[in-house]
Parts: structure tokens; sequence; C-alpha cells
């Protein structure tokens, strides 16, 4: 009896082993299907939907195989064998992603199988050609659809990183334009690119786009001792070089003290 009833409690542990694998492979396939669907943004937005992904991945690859039938009995030369089912899986992993594309692939390749394949209307699989062009076309469309979901998760990083970028960059601004002192910024050009509020505020409103050269002559920068500062020794064009520079003074035009400070 004791026996009897290890093995039935093995037994259940064992089924209730394997269902949670299998519901732990469904929630991950369930996760990848969702992550892997698109919603273009030209549709309209009643209709972003992942139901109508793939609902026109069975409609399209539904249309494919009556197209592929119908060219095939009015122009019996031409080989379109799989040629439209192929391009509707293209189709449909680039607007709607590697779920409702690999829905297409497997649609298509029941058609290929039951509609197009000899021996017709049936199920069955037999010669070698009929074979390998069945293996062919499914390998095709799982090969698209994997490579859709890389693309498609490659894009989703650099949208998140591109979205984190100009988030950091509002805090950047944000921090810059609430300094009570001058902040003026420089490209590695010696361009001026941005001047916080403090610096607005006693810049001339004509002026502030002028390159190092036009800036030196404009406000007539000098020495403390009045002396005029050559290009390459004025505290911008040390620091572009990668020189640290603070506790520089200097005079402008206007006969203002200014401390440039390069940390």
């Amino acid at each position: 009896m004791r026996g009897h009833t290890d093995t039935s409690n093995i037994s259940r542990r064992t089924k209730d082993t394997t269902a949670k694998q299998i519901e732990n492979w469904f929630a991950q396939l369930s996760n990848w299907l969702s992550k892997n669907t698109l919603n273009p943004g030209w549709m309209p937005t009643r209709w972003r939907s992942p139901f109508i992904g793939y609902l026109i991945a069975v409609l399209s690859q539904t249309l494919a195989a009556l197209l592929t039938v119908l060219i095939m009995h009015i122009f019996p030369t031409i080989k379109v064998l799989g040629l439209l089912e192929i391009q509707t899986i293209v189709l449909v992993a680039l607007g709607w992603g590697a779920g409702p594309s690999l829905l297409a692939t497997l649609l298509g390749a029941i058609f290929l199988d039951v509609f197009l394949l000899p021996p017709y209307n049936s199920w069955m699989i037999t010669g070698t050609t009929t074979s390998f062009t069945f293996i062919f076309f499914l390998s095709i469309g799982l090969s698209i659809s994997l490579f859709t979901s890389r693309v498609n998760s490659a894009r989703r990083l650099a949208a998140q990183f591109a979205s984190s970028l100009t988030l950091e960059q509002e805090s950047l601004n944000k921090v810059i334009e609430n300094i009570p002192d001058m902040v003026i910024i420089y490209d590695q050009t010696g361009k001026l690119i941005q001047l916080n509020r403090a610096a607005q505020t006693l810049m001339p409103a004509d002026r502030g786009n002028e390159t190092l050269p036009e800036a030196l002559e404009i406000y007539n920068i000098r020495s403390t001792t009045g002396e005029p500062i050559p290009l390459s020794e004025i505290p911008v064009a040390r620091a572009l070089r990668g020189q640290t520079v603070s506790g520089v003074n200097s005079l402008t035009e206007s006969g203002t003290r200014g401390i440039c400070s390069r940390q």
C-alpha cells in the first residue's frame, strides 16, 4: 500500500512539473509574440491592435494562395509556386512583426502542401522534389521571421537609447540654465553652441554666434594689464586643446572682468 502511495505521489509531482514547464513555455511564447508584434504608425488608431496583424496574415496568405492557383491555371508555363506566399511573409514581417509573419509562414506552408504541391487537395507530402520545396519554403519563412525579430529588437533598443539620451540632455540643460554664473559652451571647432540664462542677460542680443577669432576681435579680449591676448592663449582655445584652465581673469570690450574655469 505504501509503495503504491509513493508511486502515486511521484506520478503527481511529475505531472505537476510537466504542467508548470508547459505553462512557462506558453508564457515565454506569449511574451515573445507580444514583443515581436508591431502596430504600424501609419494605420488609424482604432486599427492598431495585435489582432489586426494576425488577421492580415491570414487574409493576405489566403489571397496569395488563391492568386497562385489562378495564375497556374491561366498561365501554366509561368512558375510562381510559393513566390507570392514568400512575398506575403516579407510584407507581413515588415509591417506587423515576427509574430504575424510566423503565422503567415505556417499558413503558407499549409496552402502550399494542400493546394499547390502534388498530390493536390491532400495533406500528404510525397516525392523528393515536393518534400524539398516544402522544407525550403518553411526555412525561408522562419528565417524571415527570426531576422525580423532581431531587427525589431535592435529598433526598440535604439528607440529606448534615444529617449534616454533626450531625457538626460533635457536634465543637463536645466542644470546649466539654473547655474547663477555665466556658462558658455563651445564645440570642438570653437563655435559657441549654448549660453545659459546668466550669460544671455550679459550677452548683446545680436551676438553669441561668433567663432573664436571673431569673438577675440569683437569683444577685444585683453589681459588684466590691458595687453591683447593671442588667440591661442585665450582660455577657451587652451581648454579646447585639452588644458585645464581655471582662475583666469580677462577684460572685454565693455570693461567687465571675466573668469574662465574648466575642471
